[in-house]
């Protein structure tokens, strides 16, 4: 659980490899937090086609408990290859 203050930023992390053309997008209910920044990982010099963590940083817009949920997929494929869910408490 991530528990936050309004207009208090936090950020959720995700293994990611986009070299395979899984992107992670995130779907947050209206009104409770807004994205604002979207890293995703450096290339690997070592590792050809390494992955690394995908972070999503948000900010709390108000109070409440909610879910955001994290999907992974390709962005030509409607079907999601993964999803995570992450409860949000906000106060």
């Amino acid at each position: 659980m991530i528990t936050a203050k309004v207009g208090e930023r936090f950020s959720i992390e995700v293994p990611s490899n986009p070299t395979t053309g899984y992107l992670w997008e995130a779907d947050i209910p209206a009104g409770k937090a807004r994205l604002v920044d979207h890293a995703l990982p450096p290339a690997s010099k070592q590792r050809i086609g390494g992955g690394g963590l995908e972070c999503f940083t948000f900010e709390a817009t108000a109070p409440g408990e909610f879910t955001i949920r994290m999907i992974n997929k390709r962005p030509w494929e409607s079907a999601a290859h993964k999803t995570e869910n992450y409860q949000i408490v906000v106060k």
